[in-house]
C-alpha cells in the first residue's frame, strides 16, 4: 500500500486498494465469490453501513428481536453456533475466501448479514429481490471519533500511532478504508427513501434515547410482533453496559485487536466528538457537510448533527 493512500497504512500489509476503494483484509477476488456463491434467501435480513456507525449494536438488536426478547433462547443459539459473532461478511483474513462464504451458506435460516459495502458494490440481485435490509446512521463526527480509535487498537489496521489531526484529514478527505463518509451515505439514502417498507433506518441517537422503542420498530418491520416487555428486555440485554461485559459482543481476547489501548465497545455515547475537533475541524468539516450533503439530511429527518 502506498504512503500516498492515507497515513494509517503505511507498510500494512491487509490493506488493498480495489473497486475504487481501500478495504481491510478484504482481497479483490472476494466480491466475484460473495456475488456468484453466497446463496441468496427470502428471509435474510442485510444490515448496512459506514462503519463504527452502531453496526455491531444493531446487530445485537436485530437478533434479539428475531428471538421475540428470549434471552435464553438467544444466548443458547449463539452457543450452538447458529449465529455468528458479529463481523461484516466482507471482512476477514484468517480464513480464506471460500470458507467464508461456505460458513455463511451453512447457516440456518433466517440470516442477519452485517456488510460495510457501498451501495455501488451492494450485491443487484439482493436489490432486484427487494431482500429487507436495515441501514443504520450516526452523527458523522462521533463515526470519525470511535473511526480513529478503531484503527490505534487494531492489527488489521495497523495499530495507528499518528495524531487525531492527522486521522481528521484522512476522514474528512474520505482516505480511509471504505471511502468518504459522504459518498458511501449519499449512496445509500436515495436507496432507503425509495424503498419504504423494504428498508429500515435505524439512527444510533434514537438507538441511544430509546431503544426499547426502536426494538418495536424492528419487530414490526420484520414481522415479528413483541411486547412492551419484551422490547425492555431487548433494551436491558442490550445496553451498553450488558454488551461491554458479553464475550459474544465485546471481543475480549479477540487477537487481532488490542483492547490496552481502545475498547472494541469504547463508550457508546453521542456527542464524544466534542472532545476531539477542534473549532477550525468542526468549521471545515461543517463547510464539507454543506457542500456534499445539501439538504439530504433535512429531506431524510436524519438531524444526524443533535
Amino acid at each position: 500500500m502506498s504512503s500516498s493512500s492515507c497515513p494509517p497504512y503505511e507498510s500494512v500489509p491487509s490493506i488493498y486498494s480495489h473497486h475504487d476503494q481501500l478495504w481491510a483484509g478484504t482481497p479483490p477476488h472476494f466480491l466475484d465469490h460473495f456475488y456468484e456463491d453466497l446463496d441468496d434467501r427470502e428471509d435474510d435480513v442485510w444490515l448496512t453501513s459506514y462503519p463504527r456507525s452502531g453496526t455491531a449494536w444493531a446487530y445485537a438488536v436485530l437478533w434479539a428481536v428475531f428471538h421475540r426478547g428470549d434471552i435464553a433462547a438467544l444466548q443458547k443459539a449463539q452457543s450452538e453456533n447458529r449465529i455468528l459473532k458479529f463481523q461484516p461478511v466482507e471482512v476477514g483474513c484468517d480464513a480464506s475466501v471460500t470458507d467464508r462464504i461456505t460458513t455463511w451458506r451453512t447457516l440456518p435460516s433466517p440470516r442477519v448479514i452485517p456488510t460495510h459495502l457501498p451501495y455501488r458494490l451492494f450485491p443487484g440481485s439482493v436489490l432486484d429481490r427487494r431482500r429487507k435490509r436495515v441501514y443504520v446512521v450516526r452523527n458523522p463526527k462521533d463515526v470519525a471519533v470511535s473511526f480513529y480509535h478503531f484503527h490505534r487498537s487494531h492489527r488489521l489496521l495497523g495499530f495507528y500511532k499518528g495524531s487525531w489531526n492527522d486521522f481528521f484529514e484522512c476522514f474528512i478527505s474520505g482516505r480511509l478504508i471504505y471511502g468518504s463518509w459522504f459518498d458511501h451515505t449519499l449512496g445509500w439514502l436515495p436507496h432507503v427513501r425509495q424503498n419504504e417498507g423494504r428498508v429500515l433506518m435505524l439512527r444510533y441517537a434514537d438507538m441511544q434515547r430509546d431503544l426499547a422503542a426502536q426494538a418495536l420498530r424492528i419487530g414490526a418491520f420484520l414481522d415479528r410482533s413483541i411486547t412492551p416487555q419484551a422490547a425492555s428486555a431487548i433494551a436491558r440485554h442490550c445496553s451498553f453496559k450488558n454488551m461491554s461485559a458479553n464475550p459474544f459482543t465485546n471481543r475480549e481476547g479477540d487477537p487481532i485487536m488490542d483492547f490496552s489501548i481502545a475498547r472494541f465497545l469504547r463508550k457508546g455515547i453521542v456527542g464524544d466528538w466534542e472532545n476531539y475537533f477542534t473549532e477550525e475541524q468542526k468549521k471545515r468539516f461543517d463547510e464539507e457537510w454543506d457542500r456534499k450533503m445539501g439538504g439530504a439530511d433535512k429531506t431524510m429527518g436524519l438531524d444526524l448533527y443533535e
